[in-house]
């Protein structure tokens, strides 16, 4: 049978898509599709004339199939766009970075139904892609498991890895999803994403969003230093907007610590005519905002 064409009731989908969500930090919702785009600026502490920007687009598709025996197939496609530059933009001194990945992977159920566990392989080519290597590859995987305590309540664990440019990158994760009542839950995994949320109508969902993402890109245009290094730290409110299956999401926060960084071994201060060295600092915090626009699957609303 064709991956991508699945007979199944909308109660049947509802369950593989809850297995989605498993990889989309255990929220209560899969996004099938989504487009979004985040906007950040701010300057280097030793310098509050110096700005810098960024400008981050994100793609997501996700595609799940279930076995005859309970095991579910997990397969996404992301990319990302992702513009830094001085401001106002200085050219040369402003540079684009793209990143591919396909993760895919297995979903397991225990058979009393009270553990999940999920394994992923992320394979992942980030770079500027302004030519091909192999050198834009990275490799990385995720595994977490899921202990259902009661409809209510459940517990997880899990290790994400990934072979960054700067080397081995190994984050540990836990996180409780709690649903305290018909408006109010808890939900996602820290260190990497949670989420307080709350329900003002059937249409309306809003809360606290904290994020902490670090990635790295390769540079391959034969300049002197082979990648960056990318870290952010934000806590945002969030509006969610639904449109019968299709929602509006809108935050805006605080960044809670955003670096950039050359490869450590390269001593770019050094080289005065360096076009890019103003866009590497510890940068001061600033306001973030992310809007976008998803096709969403949520397991504790009827969507018709």
């Amino acid at each position: 049978m064709s991956l991508f064409f699945i007979p199944f009731n909308r109660f049947r989908l509802l369950a593989i898509l809850f297995a989605v969500s498993l990889y989309t930090n255990a929220q209560p919702f899969v996004d099938i599709l989504s487009i979004s785009n985040q906007q950040f600026s701010s300057s280097i502490p030793q310098n509050s004339s110096l700005k810098f920007g960024t400008s981050d687009y994100f793609v997501n598709v996700f595609v799940p199939k279930e076995f005859k025996n309970g095991n579910t197939l997990l397969i996404r496609a992301a990319y990302e766009d992702i513009t830094c530059k001085p401001i106002p933009a200085v050219s040369p001194a402003s540079l684009r970075f793209k990143a591919v990945s396909a993760p895919i992977g297995f979903q397991f159920l225990s058979k009393n139904k009270k553990w999940k566990s999920v394994f992923l392989a992320i394979p992942k080519l980030s770079s500027d892609f302004k030519s091909t290597s192999t050198d834009n590859f990275q490799m990385g995987a995720v595994s977490i498991f899921t202990y259902v305590k009661n409809d209510s309540l459940k517990f997880k664990f899990g290790l994400y890895y990934n072979k960054e440019f700067f080397g081995n990158f190994f984050v540990p994760l836990v996180g409780v999803d709690w649903k305290i009542n018909s408006r109010f839950s808890l939900y996602g995994i820290l260190p990497t994403s949670y989420k307080a949320e709350y329900k003002l109508s059937k249409n309306l969902y809003t809360g606290l969003n904290f994020r902490s993402f670090t990635r790295s890109y390769r540079f391959s245009d034969g300049s002197n230093a082979n990648y960056l290094r990318l870290a952010e730290n934000q806590l945002k409110l969030f509006l969610d907007i639904y449109i019968k299956k299709f929602v509006v999401f809108i935050e805006g926060g605080a960044s809670l610590g955003c670096t950039t960084s050359l490869n450590e071994d390269i001593n770019y201060q050094s080289q005065p005519n360096y076009p890019y060295t103003s866009l590497f600092s510890k940068y001061k915090d600033n306001f973030v905002f992310n809007m976008g626009l998803a096709y969403r699957i949520r397991f504790d609303r009827t969507q018709k």
